[in-house]
């Protein structure tokens, strides 16, 4: 994973939940997000070039797990 990649996906999260800072390992749901934001989170980042499901968002609830798993995923195209 990315420090680049990283920041986008936290910057999306920190604009969608109203948020000063999110941390690696802080839970998506547990910061206060539903799964209408979630959704949001997800076009966010497509529109920013990320190729990402809302399956994957779920599976990968934390901000390192996502990062990750976009990593990977991205590595394996």
């Amino acid at each position: 994973m990315t420090k680049d990649l990283r920041e986008l996906v936290g910057g999306v999260w920190k604009d969608v939940l109203d948020l000063d800072v999110v941390n690696d390992d802080d839970d998506f749901f547990e910061l206060g997000g539903d799964s209408m934001q979630a959704v949001d989170v997800v076009y966010r980042l497509r529109d920013a070039g990320v190729d990402l499901k809302v399956g994957d968002f779920f599976a990968h609830p934390t901000l390192h797990e996502l990062s990750t798993a976009i990593s990977v995923a991205a590595s394996a195209a």
